[in-house]
């Protein structure tokens, strides 16, 4: 099962994460944590979570670390929020997931056309 989360900051449930690491004109961020299972049954769960958090926020970070399972309707969800979120004007970061997650990504070769991180940052604790 799909949970899917908007971390909150203050009582505005999109807008939660200070990112100065990701670049110096990032100042809020709306984060979404997915964990579970990523498939044709809960990316309805998680567009939802997406489309709050670009509401409110330019850059939306995703956080795919607990993420145990992604099938190609997760990936096209991905793929349509980052394509989404650009022609607003906005950014789509994505937090590296599980081995299984990052496999899928390059099996299908759209590794390169998301904008991956790592977390924590390298060199940061």
């Amino acid at each position: 099962m799909l949970q899917a989360s908007v971390a909150t900051h203050g009582r505005d449930p999109a807008v939660a994460l200070r990112t100065s690491w990701l670049g110096s004109d990032a100042e809020n961020a709306g984060l979404v944590a997915a964990t579970g299972e990523l498939d044709f049954a809960t990316v309805a769960r998680l567009d939802q979570a997406l489309r709050r958090a670009e509401t409110d926020a330019a850059l939306v970070v995703l956080d795919l670390r607990a993420l145990e399972l992604i099938d190609s309707a997760g990936v096209h969800l991905v793929l349509a929020a980052d394509r989404r979120i650009r022609q607003a004007g906005g950014r789509l970061v994505v937090v590296r997931g599980g081995e299984q997650v990052e496999w899928f990504f390059a099996l299908i070769g759209i590794d390169a056309e998301l904008e991956f991180v790592d977390w924590p940052p390298v060199g940061r604790p």
